[in-house]
């Protein structure tokens, strides 16, 4: 069963050791390692979420605006 948590660092360093492949390559190909990447997506957005799938960490995401009076993210 999968659920929506607010993410941790705790999800972040469980889930950079498990990047798919494409994921992997991509946060390589911006310079950063996959734990930099995740660190980035709890540091800088609104609300990130993780998705826990039986207790793994199955996916993390977040949105960040631009700028807290703009109107985009």
């Amino acid at each position: 069963m999968i659920r929506f948590a607010p993410a941790t660092f705790a999800h972040a360093e469980s889930l950079a050791d498990h990047l798919r492949t494409g994921d992997a390559m991509e946060v390589a190909a911006l310079g950063f390692t996959p734990l930099e990447a995740l660190d980035a997506v709890l540091c800088h957005p609104l609300e990130p979420r993780a998705a826990l799938d039986g207790g793994e960490v199955a996916a993390m995401w977040g949105y960040a605006a631009t700028s807290l009076l703009g109107d985009t993210a």
